[in-house]
Order: structure tokens, then C-alpha cells, then sequence
């Protein structure tokens, strides 16, 4: 065996206990979590976007409008 093997067998118990008494459980969940809350609010933006140009500009064109740009 050699010295990492004996130093890997040495340390597992420890990094059991570890994960066990949830000292490091909230890491993870962090991980995930804030990336997944960006996306969704990059989601919902662009979901409002599409919505508020149904609702504003799809009408603007249907009508003659005057002077406008649209």
C-alpha cells in the first residue's frame, strides 16, 4: 500500500463525520441555488419583455399611427 492509500483510509472517517453532523450541508445547496435564481429571474425578465411588446407595440402597429415611429 502506499503512503497516499494509508493517508486516504486515515482521513475517510473524518470526512464521514463531516458530512454527517451537517457542518458543510449548506455549501451545496448555495451552490445550486443562486445560479438557479439568476436564471430564473433572466427567464422571467425576458418572458416580460415579450409580454409588454404583445401588449404595447403589436397594437401600435395594427393602427395607423401618425407621426410615430412604430
Amino acid at each position: 500500500m502506499s503512503d497516499l492509500d494509508v493517508r486516504l483510509d486515515a482521513e475517510m472517517p473524518t470526512a464521514f463525520a463531516e458530512c454527517a453532523d451537517g457542518r458543510q450541508s449548506g455549501v451545496l445547496p448555495t451552490s445550486f441555488c443562486l445560479p438557479l435564481a439568476a436564471a430564473v429571474l433572466v427567464c422571467a425578465g425576458g418572458i416580460g419583455l415579450v409580454a409588454a411588446m404583445l401588449l404595447v407595440v403589436r397594437p401600435r402597429l395594427a393602427r395607423a399611427a401618425r407621426g410615430s415611429f412604430l
